[in-house]
């Protein structure tokens, strides 16, 4: 696979950036993958189209064609997984996503030295059309109490496969790395609550207890559809609203931010997103990472 010139390391996040992260809960880095090491990840993707499952009928998440995110009522967003055991150079892309020396300070800033992938990483396919998903995710479940502790719920991320979060796009992202910090300082456990996916801010830094990585094999621009959010979900105190999981109220406060294809969009997953429906295609691959301590069932 041909060297990128974004190989470099970086010094660390910027005040700027981290200023950033703790206000709205993502970051776009810019340029993490040249257009030759993308081209060449679509390319293998590409090879194995026969393999991409796509969700439709029974299996659509985003309603019927009158629901806010139901696209056109048929196309279901479709996923593909393996990506880190392809033969050589079809994995690199993939690979890089937990080791590149330009994503590994962002990832130290975030969890922690001695951060760990959480799950394996899945590409999401969306073809203009798609269905996408209610606003879900996040450190709360509906009724305002905290998400398990990984501990009691590992043991079905190994029995069940439970799913990964779902994530709308054509190849928006490849969802290569759900990393998970090592910090289990006061921050992170501060008290008995059940907050394994919760931020946390204290002595200066930033704890996330999951964190996901997204690579944009293509663009997309705002209003495309894709990975949307609330900026500032990951720090909220109660629940969301059911008509605001569904994108039928509070329209305004959703962000659908702008990513070229080689960006990397880093997000809390202490913040529930909306896979919105697509107005035009788009695929990602996403990666989770977190501390080493913890494991997510998510």
């Amino acid at each position: 696979m041909p060297t990128s010139t974004s190989d470099a390391p970086a010094a660390g996040m910027t005040d700027l950036e981290r200023y950033q992260f703790d206000l709205n809960g993502f970051l776009v880095v810019r340029n993490v993958f040249s257009p030759e090491e993308i081209a060449a990840a679509n390319a293998a993707i590409d090879a194995r189209s026969s393999s991409i499952v796509e969700r439709d009928g029974d299996l659509r998440l985003g309603g019927g064609k009158e629901d806010a995110l139901g696209g056109d009522g048929v196309r279901g967003r479709a996923d593909l997984g393996g990506m880190l055991g392809w033969p050589s150079p079809d994995r690199d892309l993939f690979r890089a996503m937990l080791t590149r020396p330009r994503l590994v300070p962002y990832y130290r800033a975030l969890c922690g030295d001695g951060y760990r992938m959480d799950h394996l990483p899945l590409l999401i396919q969306q073809e203009t059309g798609a269905d996408g998903f209610v606003f879900h995710g996040g450190k709360m479940n509906d009724d305002g109490t905290w998400c398990a502790r990984a501990a009691d719920v590992y043991h079905l991320c190994l029995s069940l496969c439970a799913p990964l979060s779902y994530f709308s796009a054509r190849r928006a992202m490849c969802h290569v790395t759900r990393i998970m910090a090592h910090q289990t300082t006061r921050s992170a456990c501060h008290s008995r609550r059940c907050d394994e996916l919760a931020y946390a801010f204290d002595g200066g830094k930033m704890y996330n207890r999951l964190l996901a990585a997204s690579v944009a094999l293509t663009p997309t621009n705002p209003g495309d559809g894709g990975f949307c959010v609330i900026r500032g979900s990951h720090k909220a105190n109660l629940p969301c609203p059911p008509s605001v999981q569904r994108y039928e109220e509070l329209r305004e406060f959703v962000d659908n931010p702008k990513l070229d294809a080689g960006d990397v969009l880093l997000f809390s997953e202490a913040r529930p997103i909306y896979p919105s429906s697509r107005r035009s295609p788009r695929d990602c691959v996403r990666i989770h990472t977190g501390p080493h301590t913890t494991a997510s069932a998510l």
